[in-house]
């Protein structure tokens, strides 16, 4: 509930999409998850609590919204200008992002997950995993939960997506990085650890460099950060 409400904090709307997400997850073949219940409703009540202050105080202070509407931001005006189809949104946004910030820490993941098949193919045969101890059982529910606020922004808002790769690639990004963290936990190895800890490092010091140095031109992510930049 803690991490719920901290993620309210600084994303409401994503919080309301995480209850949702979270009352379907509650919907089981054996009844209704109370738990996750509880969960879903503590998202969407933060989430309330903490995006209705702001359009209410401008509301009283007599201030109108100056940013574009919900047809717009879902693609429903008409205007093909920055957008045509989900798929290009996704893949081909308007202003275009460095291709190795999503590229390698996915790539990252698949060597990882494929190195961790090796070493389970040279285990004794009839050694069994504990039981919960699966990469699987951990990054499950993490994982459909985080990447169903992108799924869901991209179906509700694609135009917004196409036109601000920067602020919603992180929806995309961050199951990946959950994924990766909890393979560590989930699957120590021994003879594998430095070489990935290692690799893990170089990942990271690569986008802090990739942000700090911004230089993908024509692209306003990151070099929106770009302090020489005229634009806020």
């Amino acid at each position: 509930m803690t991490v719920i409400v901290c993620f309210a904090v600084f994303s409401p709307i994503s919080a309301a999409l995480l209850g949702v997400a979270l009352l379907v997850w509650a919907c089981r073949s054996d009844g209704l998850d109370r738990r996750m219940c509880r969960l879903a409703l503590v998202a969407l009540v933060a989430a309330v609590a903490f995006y209705l202050p702001s359009p209410l105080i401008s509301k009283a202070l007599g201030f109108t919204s100056s940013n574009s509407g919900w047809l717009f931001r879902a693609g429903l005006d008409g205007d093909t200008t920055y957008f045509t189809n989900v798929v290009k949104s996704v893949l081909d946004p308007q202003f275009p992002r460095p291709i190795p910030t999503i590229a390698v820490p996915i790539l990252f993941l698949v060597a990882q997950l494929a190195c961790f098949r090796m070493i389970k193919r040279r285990e004794p045969a009839g050694v069994a995993a504990p039981t919960g101890t699966s990469p699987l059982a951990g990054i499950s529910l993490f994982y459909y939960l985080l990447f169903s606020q992108y799924v869901m922004s991209s179906l509700l808002w694609p135009q917004a997506i196409a036109i601000h790769p920067y602020l919603y690639d992180y929806l995309l990004m961050a199951p990946v990085f959950v994924a990766i963290v909890l393979n560590f936990a989930f699957k120590p190895s021994p003879a594998a650890l430095r070489f990935w800890a290692l690799a893990l490092l170089f990942c990271i010091s690569f986008h802090f460099q990739q942000v700090a140095q911004a230089k993908c031109q024509g692209c306003y992510y990151p070099a929106a950060w770009d302090a020489s930049s005229k634009q806020p």
